[in-house]
């Protein structure tokens, strides 16, 4: 199997290296030089895109409702980011992204 890559640092770093040796034996990783992966990745601007700007739209949804509902009760809006927090809404997220896409494709 071949990973196509962009050129981030935390994929061109060494425990990233390390981590697919280790865990992913079979799969050859392949750089796309930077700037470049829309160009040549068709699947990212056919699928990625539309899937990161949907989950992007809940996130901010997710994030004005929880700073708007702190504002109601008085509190200082602090919303917390840590992934223990933003997991148990990944899969409302994920869900409403795969219904958005749905209808999308009716049309």
């Amino acid at each position: 199997m071949v990973w196509l890559l962009n050129c981030w640092s935390v994929h061109k770093s060494q425990d990233f290296f390390n981590w697919i040796k280790q865990k992913h034996p079979n799969i050859l990783v392949v750089f796309i030089p930077t700037n470049y992966i829309n160009v040549l990745s068709l699947i990212d601007i056919i699928l990625h895109c539309p899937l990161k700007y949907v989950f992007k739209m809940e996130f901010n949804k997710w994030t004005v409702g929880t700073t708007k509902e702190q504002i109601e009760n008085g509190k200082n809006p602090n919303v917390d980011f840590k992934m223990n927090n933003l997991k148990p809404c990944m899969w409302e997220w994920l869900h409403n992204l795969w219904k958005e896409l749905k209808s999308n494709l009716k049309h």
